[in-house]
């Protein structure tokens, strides 16, 4: 994405919360967003102005475009996830391996004991409770990992003044 979407983004932002942005500010945003695509972090802005009174963060911009960008990739909430490991229990029982719908499921079972472990247990509820902190985690992880990947520094040498259009300056 270039300087330029960012800014145009932003002209959006200050639009719809009546609101100007100091310089140094812009700055920031432009520098933090500028590694995005310009069609998810258009959307994150969007529902941001539908859905927030408030003038979002860099980190809710960042936020709601890489999950638009990712779409199907997300793991699912941690309730969905431990569903799809009862459903394959009883489907399949202990001795059979199941293909999970997202690798962060398999990972938290491995943390607590793996599946065998879980379909043994006479404390499901034990286990229950032990998979979804470790999911919660294994979760939050990689949501910060995938947020703090996407960035790649830019120049911030280059003046913001010479990335605003004429009538912005």
């Amino acid at each position: 994405m270039s300087r330029q979407d960012v800014i145009k983004v932003l002209a959006m932002l200050t639009a719809a919360y009546n609101r100007d942005l100091p310089k140094e500010t812009a700055q920031v945003y432009v520098e933090m967003l500028a590694d995005l695509e310009p069609g998810p972090l258009t959307t994150a802005a969007t529902e941001c102005v539908a859905l927030s009174r408030f003038f979002p963060t860099v980190a809710e911009l960042r936020e709601g475009a890489l999950l638009c960008a990712l779409g199907k990739m997300l793991p699912p909430s941690p309730y969905e996830a431990w569903q799809e490991i009862t459903e394959a229990a009883s489907r399949l029982g202990r001795t059979q391996r199941p293909s999970w719908s997202h690798p962060a499921v398999g990972a938290a079972l491995d943390t607590i004991g793996g599946y065998r472990r879980v379909c043994d247990s006479q404390l499901v509820g034990v286990e229950r409770s032990h998979f979804l902190k470790a999911y919660e985690a294994l979760v939050a992880e990689q949501r910060r990992e995938v947020l703090l990947a996407s960035r790649e520094p830019l120049d911030s040498g280059k003046p913001l003044d010479r990335a605003l259009p004429e009538g912005d300056k």
